[in-house]
């Protein structure tokens, strides 16, 4: 008999919750984990809370794994001090590279109150969508992007 796909404690996710609430200094509690109608493949994406210095929680998301363009471009696009433009990415309250023993990159991150776009959209979105684009465009423009050439796959052949 096969178990249940939702069995919490047979998820990696699940397996490494206690490796990386301490990535967190306990500052991350009641994770709830949650498949996505976007999501694809074995990673995972949770529901938490985030203690603040001030003692205050916040919503937050943690996501596991997160490969490293993602985290790359999560810490260059943090808004920066003063700046008063909506930002362009949630605010990163953690991050990492390694989980567990695991090279495996993590983050947790504000909880936006528009969350991702689903298969459902609604009349806003375009209008969301293409406004995200252009800040997007502004914020990622002042770094250099390093020319590599890009490898094109023959998918016929293969």
């Amino acid at each position: 008999m096969t178990p249940p796909r939702d069995r919490d404690h047979r998820s990696l996710a699940a397996t490494l919750l206690p490796h990386l609430c301490e990535s967190c200094e306990n500052r991350l509690h009641d994770v709830v984990w949650f498949k996505a109608d976007w999501q694809r493949g074995g990673a995972a994406t949770g529901r938490a809370r985030w203690r603040c210095d001030s003692g205050q929680d916040k919503e937050v998301v943690v996501k596991i794994p997160v490969g490293p363009r993602e985290l790359v471009w999560l810490h260059r696009l943090q808004p920066e001090p003063g700046e008063s433009d909506e930002p362009v990415v949630p605010l990163l309250y953690a991050s990492g590279t390694t989980l567990g023993g695991y090279d495996l990159g993590w983050i947790v991150i504000e909880r936006i109150a528009h969350g991702p776009l689903g298969m459902r959209w609604h009349k806003d979105h375009s209008r969301r969508l293409a406004d995200a684009a252009v800040r997007f465009w502004k914020s990622a423009d002042r770094f250099v992007i390093k020319d590599e050439q890009v490898r094109i796959e023959n998918w016929a052949e293969m």
